[in-house]
């Protein structure tokens, strides 16, 4: 519901007629009628309800209060330490204090804890109706100071509300990647707000937008997998599930919450692997794979929120990057939402990437520098007690309080939390009190059908002709019910392992088998048990069919750090020894990324890759094996087949080697098959501005019903930069039964042949593509189709501007014109709709020669100019640039002749070597600031020097 108006003035009278019209007793939506009719036909643009309590609210807010609401802490500095029972009194002193703007995390994230006595039983987490008795108490303190202004509580709801006890728990993310459906995306999102919601929390940080690139970060299972179209596709879908908008307006205060694109950007791919070490990604690598699935969350998806991240991105930790917080999130992408950091990442700045030389100064640099708005403190006031310290010095202006400020506020506004905190508070106690939140309705069986679903959907079978097996924790992963994952299953509320799925079946009468189960060895040790491994080959031996499941234990971040992306030594020797029985194997993998197999799956009649299927992934997996469930998953990632491809993607470059993956990118079989007929093409040559339309027939041609995922790739044949091999750009999941035929279309713009050019700009070239519609490989349904993109009077090496003057500059990849997202009908089982999005920007105007030469003489002049300027621009008082601890700037070459006389005492400067023999010699160094410069800065190119200590070493060579 919004309100009208035509200025502002307008808005803060109406402010102040509500405080009026409350004392009558009327409710919000009879002001807002009232004012609707009021100033019908009058409006110039929009003011919500809440935006204007913003207005009254703000102006009364002290300084000190300002910043209070910039400052996010951690849910443990409100309990008695170790326990998971509120402290009202520290609670209430900080509350009092400083009014923190946001709270997040669960005490149980390190966990299972107990109560303040320390004699009650250990609780694996809050259910439902806790976490809302634990919100309400702190909203309370907010009431009980005076604070106009409630907090909005935070979590990491990444796979369903995963800390609230009896919640429906999905599929990691990457089995989201794996499904290829956005509808099933969407509906994880919605069950996830409304769980979370219902929970009393506002804020889920999710989804997360990177792109899987580096195999062994411990955070790949976190992502939708590696290609930018299927991450940003699934990501909106995510979005637009937790936000419930398509537009962005107000969230529904019942069941949804603001959705956060993380981590911008560029966190996905660490030199090392190990999270959080630093990054290189040249910047239009970084523009063309990296950052579409952010801008696609904010022009498509409305996001309300974006976390930055914690790495270092070419030298410049991203926490105090101008170029990507500003120039890129702000400008470029248009991000209007609020920016927090992720945890404890400006304290980072000194304590870790050592480019400030005090917490003080890491303040100074992230509210300088970029446009972050709230801190992820977590553990004290530390930052808003500095951030107070700056702003009374002079150092940080208060209009850069009040910009942040104002997103915050802006965020609340939108949640529905700028409005009387005690009503707020009297809702809460009237929905616990009517047992409006129940048991019942998170956690229903309609939800965990649901997640099953998605654990169908996402396995992917790779062939066709178990310590994991055992263990709901392994089939969950990380951040499940606690940080590193479930410590025991337990805490599970429901779901079934694969063992126990299997022995349900056994059990039934009217099955024909029986099951043996061996564990064989555990996931890390690199020998089996000799006993355990005889053990379960003998009982191979006499099985028809054996399935042994292989994988990883829980992780997640750093602790999930590894060198080696193989398999663990003892698993694959299990494997092997199977492999020589005789009978027949099917392999399952239970994994968050692809560890390598070393050729031992080579012969394998059957592969499962179920990634990381949660709770209900045992019954999931059963049902696929037992022929119930027809596999329908596509892999999200390329499976490396050694670790010299490493790192190595499908869309590489046509200059690499031919790449051989153990399973690629696309690639998913089914029990059934399918034939691809009458492929066409609208138009064999277009235009800039036109589309061309791709239609085939693909039927089940095999005896059982499957579902088919239709890709569409891309190919440049020739242009500037290297091409990749072939880019997903568009993808329909579709149902069939046996002998159906159906239809499908994909509208190819020019944005899907779009590229970024050296000089960081989206163009298109014309030239010859090459479409693959299907996998484009042996086995798979596919065929290949040729396009041309023609601008008459140009050469090949015409560059065309894809964005018109004043527009987002970002293409919008894989949207059909004119397809509208149902409503309300966003059934899994139907994929045969896009989302409704403005069509792609497209500038027809084509840049003559004559032009250029203009341009390239004004921009000769225009960087004269700049050169000129930049001599004498004050350099920044702190290195931002990440560098080696010495520099050698001012090597001598040194003859070495007589040892002359030394005078005493020896100088600082003189080298010694204290022997009967020593040659003595005093050297002369004439340090200047220009041997204390960082190197060229990412933002602009040019050599920046800081104030601080430095540290001069002589090294004798």
């Amino acid at each position: 519901m919004l309100l009208v108006y035509n200025s502002f003035s307008e808005a803060k009278s109406a402010t102040h007629h509500y405080s009026q019209w409350r004392g009558l007793e009327h409710s919000v939506e009879d002001f807002i009628q009232h004012e609707e009719r009021k100033f019908e036909g009058k409006a110039m643009h929009s003011v919500s309800m809440g935006e204007m309590w913003v207005f009254e609210i703000a102006k009364n807010l002290t300084l000190k209060q300002k910043i209070g609401q910039l400052m996010q802490l951690d849910i443990t500095q409100a309990l008695h330490p170790g326990t998971y029972e509120i402290d009202q009194e520290k609670l209430e002193s900080l509350v009092e204090e400083w009014g923190p703007g946001s709270w997040l995390n669960s005490p149980f994230s390190g966990g299972p804890i107990g109560d303040a006595t320390g004699t009650g039983p250990k609780l694996a987490g809050w259910n439902v109706t806790q976490w809302q008795q634990i919100t309400d108490t702190i909203q309370k303190a907010y009431v009980k100071a005076g604070i106009k202004i409630p907090m909005v509580y935070g979590i990491d709801s990444v796979h369903g509300a995963v800390y609230v006890h009896g919640a429906t728990i999905f599929p990691q993310q990457i089995n989201a990647g794996a499904a290829f459906n956005r509808g099933l995306a969407h509906k994880m999102g919605r069950v996830t707000a409304k769980d979370t919601r219902m929970a009393g929390m506002h804020w889920a940080f999710s989804p997360i937008l990177g792109i899987a690139t580096q195999p062994l970060w411990p955070r790949v299972f976190e992502t939708f997998g590696e290609d930018p179209h299927l991450a940003s596709q699934l990501g909106v879908a995510m979005i637009q599930g937790l936000q419930g908008t398509r537009t962005g307006d107000t969230i529904n205060t019942k069941v949804e919450v603001a959705a956060c694109m993380k981590h911008f950007v560029g966190y996905s791919n660490p030199r090392t692997g190990h999270d959080r070490s630093p990054e290189w990604i040249p910047d239009r690598m970084l523009y063309q794979y990296y950052v579409p699935s952010f801008a696609a969350a904010v022009q498509q998806g409305h996001v309300a929120t974006a976390m930055e991240s914690y790495n270092e991105l070419n030298g410049v930790p991203m926490v105090s990057s101008k170029q990507y917080l500003q120039e890129l999130l702000r400008k470029d992408l248009r991000f209007e939402g609020m920016l927090v950091t992720d945890w404890e990442e400006i304290r980072n700045l000194h304590q870790w990437h050592q480019t400030a030389s005090s917490f003080k100064e890491a303040v100074r640099i992230a509210m300088d520098r970029t446009s972050i708005d709230m801190s992820m403190v977590p553990n004290d006031t530390s930052f808003a007690e500095l951030l107070l310290e700056l702003v009374n010095e002079g150092v940080i202006s208060e209009d850069r309080v009040d910009v942040s400020l104002g997103r915050v506020l802006h965020l609340k506004a939108k949640l529905g939390l700028i409005q009387d905190p005690e009503l707020m508070v009297q809702e809460a106690e009237e929905a616990l009190e009517e047992e409006k939140i129940s048991e019942n309705v998170v956690g229903s069986d309609e939800d965990r059908s649901l997640a099953m679903h998605m654990a169908r959907e996402s396995s992917v079978t790779r062939s066709s002709s178990l310590a994991r097996a055992r263990s709901l924790s392994y089939l969950s992963g990380g951040w499940t019910l606690h940080w590193q994952g479930a410590t025991t299953d337990a805490s599970f509320t429901h779901g079934a392992t694969l063992k126990d799925a299997i022995e349900q079946r056994s059990a039934d009468p009217a099955t024909k088998f029986s099951m043996v189960h061996h564990p064989g060895c555990d996931a890390v040790s690199e020998e089996c048990a000799p006993e355990e491994l005889k053990a379960a080959v003998d009982a191979a031996a006499e099985a028809a069919y054996t399935v042994v499941c292989l994988g990883e234990p829980n992780y997640a971040e750093k602790p999930g750090n590894i060198d080696d992306l193989a398999m663990s030594g003892g698993q694959l020797q299990l494997l092997r020894a199977l492999k020589e029985t005789d009978t027949k194997l099917v392999l399952l993998l239970i994994e968050g990324r692809p560890r390598l197999l070393h050729g031992v799956a080579d012969g394998v009649p059957a592969v499962l890759h179920g990634f990381l299927p949660g709770p209900e992934g045992g019954h999931a997996v059963s049902d696929i094996i037992f022929g119930a469930v027809n596999p329908s998953g596509r892999m999200p990632i390329s499976y490396p087949r050694s670790a010299g491809q490493m790192p190595l993607q499908y869309w590489h470059a046509p200059t690499e080697d031919e790449a051989k993956f153990e399973f690629e990118f696309g690639d998913g079989l089914s029990y059934t098959t399918f034939e691809y007929t009458d492929v066409h093409l609208s138009k064999e040559k277009i235009r800039p501005g036109e589309a061309a339309t791709v239609t085939l027939n693909v039927k089940n041609t095999g005896t059982v019903t499957g579902k088919e995922v239709v890709l569409l790739y891309i190919r440049d044949e020739y242009r500037s930069t290297t091409p990749e091999v072939r880019m997903l750009k568009h993808f329909k999941k579709l149902e069939l039964e046996p002998g159906q035929t159906r239809n499908v279309s994909f509208t190819v713009t020019c944005d899907d042949l779009a590229f970024v050019d050296t000089r960081m700009e989206w163009v298109i070239e014309p030239g010859n593509f090459t479409l693959y519609v299907g996998q484009p490989k042996d086995g798979y349904p596919h065929t290949e189709l040729k396009l041309l993109l023609h601008v008459p009077g140009t050469g090949f090496h015409t560059e065309i501007d894809t964005m018109d003057d004043g527009n987002i500059p970002w293409p919008m990849w894989g949207l059909e014109p004119g397809e509208v997202l149902p409503e309300d009908d966003l059934d899994p089982e139907d994929e045969d709709y896009d989302y409704d999005y403005e069509e792609a920007l497209m500038k027809d105007e084509i840049i003559g020669l004559e032009v250029i030469a203009v341009l390239l003489i004004i921009g000769g002049i225009t960087c004269v100019i700049i050169a000129l300027w930049a001599c004498k621009e004050k350099m920044d008082l702190q290195r931002q640039i990440m560098y080696p601890r010495v520099q050698y700037q001012n090597f001598e070459d040194i003859q070495l002749e007589d040892p002359p006389e030394v005078e005493a005492p020896v100088r600082a400067a003189e080298v010694a070597r204290d022997s009967e023999d020593s040659i003595v010699r005093s050297l002369d160094f004439d340090v200047a600031a220009d041997d204390a410069e960082a190197g060229p800065s990412t933002s602009r190119g040019d050599p920046e020097i800081g104030d601080g200590d430095l540290e001069l070493t002589a090294t004798r060579i």
